[in-house]
């Protein structure tokens, strides 16, 4: 398969991918359910699911929701369990990744980061001698230059 063929088929495929996804998101709607639901206390904020204790007669409010369907809960849970797997695998392959680049860098490099400390240059040469010199005696201050005449402006005295 040329190269030109290749590029063209990708994205097909994931237009393909991407319609099947929709069709079955279609397919999976939930369904709307509607229950009575009773407000009760100092302005209806107490919500009750039987009628409120001090007025029996009260007509229910109606409250809508999604109710998934059992296939959409069985295949959200396989779908967890999918996850949870792939999310395993996915950690091991990390760690094993891990453990591989350890163990590829545990020999030290030098300062150039390219050799290793065996292969790399001396960058400084060994000291001649231990011993500190000092100097014989300092020498003395030298003496100061002398202070320059002040200059004064002319028609100043």
């Amino acid at each position: 398969m040329n190269r030109f063929a290749r590029h063209l088929l990708c994205p097909l495929l994931a237009l393909f991918g991407l319609a099947l996804g929709l069709q079955q998101t279609a397919l999976a709607q939930t369904q709307i359910k509607t229950t009575g639901l009773y407000r009760c206390g100092p302005e209806g904020r107490e919500l009750r699911d039987s009628p409120c204790p001090g007025k029996p007669d009260t007509a229910p409010s109606p409250l809508s929701f999604d109710q998934p369907q059992a296939a959409q809960a069985q295949a959200a849970k396989a779908q967890a369990q999918q996850q949870a797997r792939q999310a395993d695998q996915m950690e091991q392959a990390r760690l094993r990744q891990e453990a591989l680049d350890l163990q590829r860098n545990a020999t030290p490099a030098g300062i150039d980061g390219l050799k290793g400390i065996a292969q790399a240059e001396p960058t400084a040469s060994a000291p001649k001698s231990v011993a500190h010199k000092h100097p014989d005696k300092r020498k003395a201050p030298k003496a100061g230059k002398p202070a320059k005449p002040a200059k004064t402006a002319p028609g100043s005295k």
